[in-house]
């Protein structure tokens, strides 16, 4: 079925840009959503230029005709994330308290999730010149007691080897989320791939333990994350989250409250009295 978008647009004296506003109302229609759900969420999502929208959203509605209609389901309103913030939410379950990148997609988007909530978690967040001052400083910040977590994509993680290594040699705690996306190299930032598990699995000289979570949900994100962490923190080691752009950046709704509880792990930390053994 087709749309006359330019002509539409052109009658309404609407910019370019609105063609997909006019799409927008043109599959709603197709798919049997209603005319007051579009609106309300053009009110919510789109408030610049609000008038002109939702009349190039009507005419986009209004020439089409329904060809599907969406069963009626019993369900709870859900949140709706992306995969980079179901991670933020699982380390800040498991108790983040410091967050440091450098943005490389499709990782960026948990660097601006953090950055976001920080105010309200009593997180840090921090964005340093490089990749290799991001694993330097949250292993500084491990050192000194602070639950710190890095996040990055494979051509920013072939700059933290060495960091990983010194986490290994001196038993600091640190959880790694790499992003992956195709490469060598810079690669193809918008695309995605799942190459880089035995990068993460042998980075860095010698042999060291660490740990691998790789989710391919949003609701596993989330889950393994905060276990990454945990198990991070009870092992002194490196662990990674191994996700990719389609994870990432994909959009999901999730019932948090559905998913398994947490495990907890006991930290051996010094109580002061004791010698100290690691």
């Amino acid at each position: 079925m087709g749309v006359p978008i330019a002509a539409l647009l052109k009658e309404l004296q609407a910019p370019p840009v609105m063609r997909n506003t006019c799409l927008l109302g043109a599959f709603c229609r197709i798919a049997g959503i209603s005319w007051e759900i579009l609106e309300d969420t053009i009110r919510q999502h789109i408030p610049r230029s609000l008038e002109k929208n939702l009349e190039v959203a009507r005419r986009g509605y209004e020439a089409t005709r329904q060809r599907e209609s969406l069963a009626s389901l019993d369900l709870p309103a859900l949140p709706v994330m992306n995969g980079n913030e179901a991670v933020g939410l699982g380390l800040i379950r498991a108790g983040c308290t410091a967050y440091v990148a450098y943005p490389m997609s499709p990782s960026t988007g948990l660097l601006h999730f953090m950055a976001s909530v920080a105010g309200d978690c009593r997180l840090k967040v921090v964005h340093p010149e490089n990749e290799i001052a991001v694993i330097l400083m949250a292993l500084g910040m491990a050192y000194a007691g602070e639950r710190a977590a890095v996040g990055t994509a494979g051509g920013g993680f072939c700059l933290m080897t060495e960091g990983v290594s010194l986490a290994g040699q001196a038993e600091l705690p640190i959880v790694i989320m790499v992003a992956q996306r195709p490469g060598p190299s810079t690669g193809l930032p918008t695309y995605t791939t799942q190459a880089d598990l035995h990068f993460v699995l042998n980075a860095g000289q010698g042999e060291l333990p660490r740990l691998v979570v790789a989710p391919g949900s949003a609701e596993e994100a989330y889950y393994w994350s905060a276990v990454a962490m945990g198990l991070a923190w009870r092992y002194q080691t490196p662990a990674f989250i191994l996700a990719d752009k389609a994870v990432c950046e994909g959009s999901y709704s999730i019932d948090i409250d559905a998913l398994p509880p947490r495990p907890e792990y006991d930290v051996p930390l010094w109580d002061g009295v004791a010698p100290y053994r690691r």
